[in-house]
């Protein structure tokens, strides 16, 4: 049947808002075309897309439920659902609709509730469905691994590892190079340029350690055999599994001995770095989302910052980009180290000069984890799946503790919480400093 011309204005309003990000008014559309087409499953699976990227996903939930009744079941459907439900914490739920959806970001998703459930083994082979993925921009295209793709490499064969995913990524998965580099033969590990001199320096306690080299420096070059950095835990297998706790990267220039790079004129007390925004803001819709999602309001980085000065910390902004600018705009005037925050050789130098790092989820956390640096996150209720479920620790970081909202958008709780620990723990660290 012919769509009719107030059905097709409603659709054509849908796809202007989408265009915009604007996701509460494109669902708002949707259901305006619902009211005139309440069977349309199409429709119903387009208003749930729209509320997931707006962060409702019970409402999403319900309207995913909608479009399954509606019609056979869609694979963009099952992994809508699914993603709601891993987005409401409901993991083991989430985990046969993305099965039987079974198309490559369906897979995808399978990883990430695998990892949340802490089954590593499948969650690394169902990862490997990424390469798939329409939007997934490879440094280099398959085959990985040489001709072959899949056999072992010649001893002396040169083996390029290249990033991929944002700095965190790279960061986490870091912990499986090290097993990598007991073969013979050469490993180049390609990088974002202002990753080069973190990993050059963070790994050179290594017996054989990596050849660092940026992406900018490889455009052109061929190379044989390679692969992506996050594919390595499937390749490798468990039985190169790293141990936990995470720690990889660390280096004699990274020392509190070292010339400060800590802001002069200091207040007495606990040294705190502090990030309150996540990144990547506008590179795609869920990215987006999660940029809203895991940031800190403007309330709730005064309440931050205002509690942890109330306890004596001196607050050390770490913060990169336009979003530095907030703790200013609030009337905070906090004293900014000496650095180049783009640089995160620079940045691993401040870290190892904290007492402590505060953070939302971003690559700052990761950086901290991997260092062995004390870290406490902030975390949304609907975390990412690799910080698990109602946790406090971390098994892929041991120096990094977990503060969650506990409800959707609740930062008050999770940074009261955080601000409870932060008296206790200042008090044992002063304690320990007067009995040395």
């Amino acid at each position: 049947m012919a769509e009719s011309e107030p059905l097709l204005a409603c659709l054509r309003r849908a796809a202007a808002f989408e265009r915009r990000h604007a996701w509460i008014a494109a669902a708002a559309a949707y259901g305006e075309a619902l009211a005139l087409e309440p069977g349309d499953g199409r429709l119903w699976g387009n208003l749930g897309h729209a509320l997931w990227l707006a962060d409702l996903p019970q409402a999403a939930e319900t309207a995913y439920r909608q479009a399954l009744a509606c019609s056979a079941p869609a694979p963009a459907a099952l992994c809508g659902l699914a993603n709601a439900l891993r987005d409401l914490n409901r993991f083991e739920e989430a985990l046969p609709l993305y099965e039987a959806a079974g198309d490559a970001e369906a897979r995808w998703g399978l990883s990430q509730v695998l990892i949340g459930l802490e089954r590593h083994a499948e969650a690394f082979a169902a990862a490997e469905a990424r390469c798939a993925l329409p939007g997934w921009s490879p440094f280099r295209p398959a085959p990985f691994w040489g001709a072959g793709g899949e056999g072992e490499l010649d001893a002396d064969q040169p083996l390029w590892i290249w990033s991929e995913q944002g700095f965190g990524d790279t960061l986490q998965y870091l912990r499986w190079i090290p097993a990598l580099a007991r073969r013979p033969g050469p490993l180049h590990l390609v990088v974002e340029a202002n990753l080069v001199r973190l990993l050059q320096e963070g790994l050179a306690w290594m017996a054989a350690p990596p050849r660092v080299v940026s992406k900018d420096t490889l455009t052109f070059q061929p190379l044989a055999a390679h692969g992506p950095l996050m594919s390595l835990p499937h390749r490798l297998g468990p039985d190169h599994a790293p141990a936990e706790g995470g720690l990889c990267l660390r280096s004699p220039l990274w020392s509190t001995a070292g010339p400060s790079l800590l802001p002069e004129g200091l207040p007495e007390g606990p040294r705190v770095g502090l990030v309150w925004a996540s990144g990547r803001k506008r590179e795609d819709p869920f990215t987006h989302r999660e940029y809203v999602k895991r940031s800190l309001t403007p309330l709730a980085l005064w309440q931050l910052i205002a509690g942890l000065q109330g306890a004596g910390a001196a607050v050390i902004p770490l913060q990169y980009g336009h979003d530095g600018e907030l703790a200013a705009a609030l009337g905070f005037r906090l004293p900014a180290p000496r650095l180049d925050l783009g640089d995160f050789a620079h940045l691993a130098r401040v870290v190892a000069q904290l007492d402590l790092v505060i953070t939302v989820d971003t690559a700052l956390a990761h950086l901290a984890g991997a260092m062995g640096a004390p870290g406490w996150i902030l975390l949304p209720w609907s975390a990412d799946p690799r910080w698990l479920r109602q946790r406090e620790d971390s098994p892929w970081y041991g120096s990094l503790r977990l503060f969650r909202q506990s409800a959707t958008g609740d930062w008050a709780s999770a940074i009261e919480g955080l601000l409870g620990a932060f008296t206790g723990w200042s008090a044992a660290a002063a304690a320990h400093r007067s009995s040395d």
